[in-house]
């Protein structure tokens, strides 16, 4: 949002752990913005020191990056009319396989969280509609702004990247799936791989290209071994911002597996957003925001089906493949921050600048 909002004429501060990769981020994503680097501490430490820097700051708006202990600024000293905004990106409280008392005291933060703070942010509408029932029960009548992720075409679109062309040789014979994100089986690891597997049986020039990191990479790599899919399924590891867009732009269709579970209703796969400037088949199932984004069924799988996504696969691989039926234009972090703007200016007049 950093860089749209600056681009309409408003100043932007950013309180950010200080880690290399929020300092490459921050440069490649937002190199004009006032990036405060916030040494990482104890939770005491942490804490003093970002609401000490929003007193030093005093800006107009602080957007708090989730609810957290860490997080826990409710005011802008010395500005009174200032507007505090909590921003909710999941429901850590609803994750199963955390353990019970963990998930209790993030029961407890989100609450504490929605009792407090002026307003609130939703990157789902399962968020929304939850967050909402919450704030009623709490004697609150705020309505949670539905914010959705977005891409950064400064980052993600090829014509303002430059391409890495022994990256694109190096696959150009094949015919790519793309993955971007965690190497969970909670994420669909597993499942991709062994889809990959029944469609290489049709398709023999089909890669799954897997970008990103995990905990299961190494049970992932032995599958791969065990299936003999070494030629269908590379790993690329961690992937840096200046090479997303070489790699999506080899894609025949991108896939973002989900599961029929709390968690994947609740989130926001940010994926989703980055893969539509490509105007590519994106293969996912009919959960949560990619219910409310992709009305065509046709690279929608059943969730845990094997057999229903290596369909879809197959069918972005066919000559019966159509194009993306959602228009990218309107994902941009630019519509975004315009949508915002726009509340604000209806819920917050007061507020000349944001």
């Amino acid at each position: 949002m950093a860089g749209p909002l600056m681009e309409r004429g408003h100043k932007v501060s950013i309180l950010i752990q200080d880690t290399e990769e929020n300092r490459l981020r921050v440069q490649l994503e937002c190199p004009t913005v006032h990036a405060y680097y916030i040494k990482a501490g104890g939770v005491r430490e942490d804490l003093k020191a970002r609401i000490g820097k929003v007193n030093e700051i005093k800006p107009d708006c602080v957007w708090v990056c989730g609810p957290g202990i860490r997080n826990f600024v409710t005011k802008i000293k010395g500005c009174p009319e200032g507007l505090v905004i909590a921003d909710h990106s999941e429901l850590l409280s609803a994750i199963k396989n955390r353990h019970f008392f963990r998930r209790a005291y993030d029961y407890l933060v989100e609450t504490f969280f929605a009792s407090v703070i002026q307003e609130h942010v939703v990157s789902s509408v399962y968020l929304r509609d939850n967050l909402k029932r919450r704030l009623r029960m709490l004697g609150r009548k705020v309505d949670p702004f539905y914010f959705p992720y977005a891409f950064n075409s400064k980052v993600m679109l090829t014509e303002n990247s430059s391409i890495n062309k022994s990256i694109v040789s190096e696959h150009a014979r094949y015919r790519c799936i793309v993955y971007l994100g965690t190497f969970s089986e909670n994420y669909g690891i597993f499942d991709m791989i062994r889809a990959i597997s029944e469609v290489s049986k049709n398709y023999s020039d089909v890669r799954l290209i897997l970008m990103g990191q995990g905990r299961e990479e190494e049970r992932a790599k032995i599958l791969v071994k065990e299936l003999g899919l070494e030629e269908h399924v590379k790993f690329a590891g961690y992937v840096p911002e200046e090479l997303l867009a070489t790699y999506c732009s080899l894609a025949y269709a991108f896939i973002c597996p989900l599961r029929d579970t709390v968690q994947d209703w609740a989130r926001c796969p940010s994926k989703l957003y980055l893969y539509l400037p490509y105007r590519k088949p994106i293969i996912t199932c009919k959960i949560g925001e990619a219910a409310q984004m992709f009305k065509q069924e046709d690279y929608l799988y059943q969730p845990g089906d094997l057999k229903s996504m290596a369909r879809a696969i197959g069918k972005t691989l066919s000559d019966e493949a159509i194009p993306l039926g959602v228009d990218p234009s309107m994902h941009t972090w630019e519509a975004r921050v315009d949508a915002f703007l726009d509340w604000v200016s209806v819920n917050h007049p007061r507020l000349t600048k944001v």
